[in-house]
């Protein structure tokens, strides 16, 4: 929902990535932990298979689909590896691309935020309160340093909280809506292709949301446990997670 205290931290976030984040630092500051994800975009967009997909093969994806837009609208020219690799100026054309990589991380900051200050609205219900919880959460060195720099850490972070966003809209409703189960399963599927290790986190993700459930919940014919689905997407679930290390 926009609201004053979302465009408030719309204009804060704005400011705060043009004079705090260095995502213009030079292209070989992180070069270890960051070329790892534009380069296998660029795999992608060059129709090359793609290298190191157990690390963040989700990351790949959406980068490349960010760089192709920026092609689109001529914000950028590099839309391939051949383009990287046949550049005069090598060094700007790498400094280009990691300003673009590091400008999407911080996209999905922003993004991150807003989930995030809904689950702490949800806990608080008070506008106030989750906003001053998001800028204290803003200034942790470890939300700063992730916006310096790319790494698929923290895009499996972003689905780890979107799922954890679903599963309390799941069970904060009455109705018991299937959709907001299934988008549950599915941003965790999608964390989980980004950082194998999510999966250990799916008990205690779905323990976390015991505070948000109704005494209904419980008693009601149709809780959660006794739907087929549930199990079907369950099994489903842990044949992923077993099958993908094999890939």
């Amino acid at each position: 929902m926009l609201n004053i205290y979302n465009i408030i931290l719309f204009i804060f976030y704005l400011f705060n990535v043009i004079f705090l984040f260095q995502i213009n630092g030079h292209w070989g500051q992180y070069i270890d932990s960051e070329i790892i994800w534009p380069y296998n975009s660029l795999l992608i967009l060059s129709d090359y298979k793609v290298e190191f997909i157990e690390f963040g093969s989700v990351y790949y994806i959406l980068l490349a689909i960010f760089l192709k837009i920026l092609n689109f609208i001529n914000l950028s020219e590099i839309h391939n590896l051949e383009i990287l690799l046949s550049s005069k100026n090598y060094s700007n054309t790498m400094q280009e691309l990691f300003f673009y990589t590091r400008l999407f991380t911080s996209i999905l900051g922003f993004i991150f935020l807003i989930i995030l200050k809904k689950i702490f609205f949800k806990i608080t219900k008070d506008e106030i309160i989750s906003f001053i919880l998001i800028i204290l959460f803003f200034y942790s060195p470890g939300f700063i340093v992730s916006m310096s720099h790319s790494r698929a850490d923290f895009v499996s972070v972003l689905f780890v909280i979107f799922c954890i966003y679903f599963l309390i809209c799941f069970v904060e409703d009455k109705n018991e809506n299937l959709n907001n189960l299934f988008l549950f399963f599915f941003f965790f599927n999608f964390a989980i292709l980004t950082k194998l290790q999510v999966f250990f986190y799916f008990p205690w993700i779905c323990l976390s949301v015991i505070f948000f459930c109704k005494k209904s919940n419980f008693s009601s014919k149709k809780f959660i446990y006794n739907n087929k689905i549930f199990y079907f997407i369950v099994i489903f679930l842990i044949l992923i997670a077993l099958i993908y290390p094999l890939i």
